[in-house]
């Protein structure tokens, strides 16, 4: 590698951690993080979470904040961004006193409500963190030292008062320079091109009498992929590794295995396709060629089986996408790859992972439950009852157990776990508030409460019913899904896990830039922007961008034709309806009007309406002009007068459409190269990479996972484009 190929990488990694932190600033003007009040069982009375809490803990998994002196640096001594200190709405750490105190609740509940908000939270803003960090941050920070009171915690004022004042305590300048180095690394003012201090333990190497013993007992070349590994790390293509994750480790107590060893084994175990550190960890003893390329005579010299899940979730997870593209760089950099100007995009979908446990059905009601919860205290505070008496809940659960569960298909299938859940909730059960993958409304009931407990138990366990149905008939609620995913119904299957979107280049396979989102969440809003940021990342000039039909859009082929990006792809046709009708073309369409076939003006709606990822401009006709028309069999099949949609971005799709047909030849070669490539390299990443299936929780381990599985599709093509075993793509002449 050329000795100005780390710096200028770096130099274009540190420019995109500072566009994420600018974004991530604009991002939290938008979001409002209001106090979140649980009800978690029927006695207790509600507890506030308050929104600065969330806040709080939040902010400290973002920048690792995890103890009272790192927050006394960030607020007492400034180091904490005015923008983020805004957003927190505290600027000292007292205010925490009158703020941020909790009452009684129990741990549990209290730790899965609040790491569940801090979830949400991290997500809307960009830059999702692993659950088991946001779990173990809650630890360090609130439940080491929350005040233990019959089974529960309570974070009081007092709690607030020692916090604070822990804060003060003196703290050593490697913990202050540590603290200012994390936040400023999110921030993207780490130079990361300068040589990081050590703060970890030396590689392991083979002696020469070592590497002579193994290298005499192999029988067999190495595997095509640890061959490919091997290369890269020998022509440095991983060196930045250090420097990138350098402010992830601490100066304080005991050196940490090397960012490089960790690294190392994470690629490899990739290579071998086993996500499972033990089971990997097993085999290196019988593997020569596992030994060789790790360097280590036995698996007792590497990191255990916890370090390499902890490396995974506290280092990768929340770098990968940097990482991804410091790699790219060094591609396109110190090998010189030409990629061309023809890019093509196409997604995938991840399975998420799945239990079937007897408490899977309770757990996908549980917004369900706490709206229970909060319904039953409403009638007892209409009605003047300190709590329900146990007739009130022998009439409660009599009225849900005459619903009709047969009508709600393959769910009253769950009938029992959920009467067996209620009558535990209505005799003072817990219920921990966590969401789910599938949406369910928990607002309160409209209208009075009444005041005969018999009325009130046929209305709940009605409205309950009607909630309950927007699951669906065929639901599988015996099935619980990560909580993180979304569901995605196509061809009448409903998938449940993420949606990942790759960009390649249609002249070796290169993946570019990739996303991923809560399965159908849909990504045409995004795509747009995200296009012209990975154009502006690598700073390509004029592209060519081939898609299939689902992101030929309209609003998105406008912003591309301002920034040089000419987009190949089909339409659907959602504008053209197959009924005897006229078309948009029969009208005569102007800024403000249109003009029918029988000269009749539809006057603009003032609003663009938005049909799915189209926007509109809608002319409508009054109804004295459509009444008695006699052309309006041939206009409209609707009982009111005619509306017209068009086509905010008409112009762009006729260009578009334009160009499709202006040469045949080149659009042939163009979409040709697209199923090929891009839809050929999103086959090899599920099949043979390993991203059908989410083998861990969470939206930032699903993207680690995407990460992972495109190095090592990049470095296999740099492998064979080295060996003379890749040519660029090209398609044979049409007979």
């Amino acid at each position: 590698m050329s000795a100005s190929t780390l710096p200028e990488s770096a130099e274009a990694v540190q420019k995109r951690q500072q566009e994420d932190a600018e974004r991530l600033f604009e991002r939290l003007n938008a979001i409002h993080v209001p106090d979140l009040t649980v009800n978690f069982t029927l006695q207790a009375s509600s507890v506030v979470l308050p929104g600065v809490l969330i806040r709080f803990v939040a902010l400290a998994v973002l920048l690792r904040l995890n103890s009272a002196k790192k927050w006394h640096v960030a607020l007492q001594q400034k180091a904490l961004p005015e923008p983020l200190r805004r957003w927190l709405g505290v600027e000292e750490m007292v205010a925490f006193i009158e703020q941020a105190t909790v009452d009684w609740m129990p741990a549990k509940t209290f730790a899965q409500a609040l790491t569940w908000q801090v979830v949400q939270c991290l997500t809307q803003c960009g830059m999702p963190q692993p659950v088991a960090i946001i779990r173990q941050t809650i630890r360090d920070l609130l439940l080491r030292d929350a005040r233990v009171s019959e089974g529960g915690i309570v974070l009081d004022r007092r709690f607030w008062r020692r916090f604070a004042e822990k804060g003060t305590r003196r703290a050593s300048a490697g913990l202050v320079e540590e603290c200012r180095e994390r936040m400023e690394f999110v921030l993207g003012q780490v130079d990361l091109s300068e040589a990081a201090e050590p703060r970890w333990r030396e590689l392991p190497q083979l002696t020469d009498e070592e590497h002579a013993t193994l290298e005499a007992a192999q029988v067999a070349e190495p595997h095509e992929r640890l061959q490919a590994l091997q290369e890269a790390f020998d022509a440095g293509h991983f060196d930045f590794i250090v420097p990138l994750l350098a402010s992830s480790y601490s100066r304080l107590g005991r050196r940490a295995h090397h960012p490089l060893l960790m690294w190392k084994v994470w690629l490899t175990m990739l290579a071998m396709g086993c996500w499972h550190a033990g089971t990997f960890l097993g085999s290196v003893d019988d593997s020569l060629q596992l030994r060789l390329f790790l360097e280590v005579m036995s698996h007792e010299s590497l990191p255990s089986e916890r370090r390499i899940k902890g490396f995974a979730t506290e280092r990768m997870a929340p770098v990968i996408e940097y990482l991804v593209l410091w790699h790219q760089f060094l591609l396109i950099g110190s090998e010189g790859i030409e990629i061309g100007s023809d890019f093509g995009t196409d997604g995938a979908e991840m399975h998420a992972q799945a239990r079937m446990k007897s408490d899977a059905p309770s757990m996908y009601l549980a917004p369900l439950w706490s709206w229970l919860i909060g319904e039953c205290r409403r009638f007892c505070q209409a009605t003047g009852r300190d709590s329900l008496s146990e007739a009130d809940r022998e009439v409660l659960l009599q009225a849900f157990d005459e619903l009709d569960w047969k009508a709600l298909g393959s769910l009253g299938r769950n009938r029992w776990p959920w009467l067996r859940k209620i009558c535990d909730i209505l005799g003072g059960g817990s219920v921990t508030p966590v969401p789910g993958p599938a949406v369910l409304d928990a607002l309160p009931r409209d209208g009075p409460i009444p005041a005969d407990v018999n009325a009130f138990a046929r209305g709940l366990a009605a409205e309950f019913f009607q909630r309950v149905q927007a699951l669906g008939e065929k639901f599988d609620a015996s099935v619980y899904y990560d909580p993180e995913c979304g569901a995605r119904s196509k061809r009448g299957k409903t998938t449940y896990g993420y949606g990942i979107q790759f960009l390649a280049d249609l002249r070796f396979g290169f993946i570019w830039t990739f996303s991923v989102f809560r399965a159908g969440q849909g990504f045409q809003p995004m795509v747009a922007d995200w296009v012209i940021r990975m154009k502006q990342t690598f700073a390509l000039g004029p592209i060519r961008l081939t898609s299939d039909s689902e992101f030929t859009i309209a609003k998105a082929i406008h912003q591309w034709h301002d920034r040089e990006i000419l987009h190949y792809g089909p339409r659907a046709n959602i504008d053209r309806k197959q009924k005897d009708v006229f078309l948009e073309e029969d009208f005569e369409v102007h800024d403000l009007y249109a003009v029918c076939p029988n000269g009749k003006r539809l006057n603009r709606k003032p609003n663009i309406f938005v049909r799915g990822s189209n926007e509109q401009w809608r002319y409508q006709a009054k109804g004295t002009d459509c009444c008695g028309c006699p052309l309006r069999p041939q206009c409209t099949q609707g009982k009111g007068p005619k509306m017209l949609c068009v086509n905010v971005y008409r112009e762009d799709l006729a260009l578009h459409a334009k160009r499709m047909k202006a040469d045949p030849q080149e659009t042939r070669d163009l979409m040709g190269r697209h199923r090929a490539m891009s839809e050929g390299m999103v086959n090899n990443l599920m099949n043979h990479q390993g991203i059908r299936y989410a083998y861990w929780k969470g939206l930032a381990l699903a993207r680690l996972q995407a990460g992972l599985a495109i190095v090592m599709s990049n470095v296999l093509k740099w492998h064979k484009l080295r060996h003379g075993r890749l040519v660029p793509m090209t398609l044979k002449p049409a007979a």
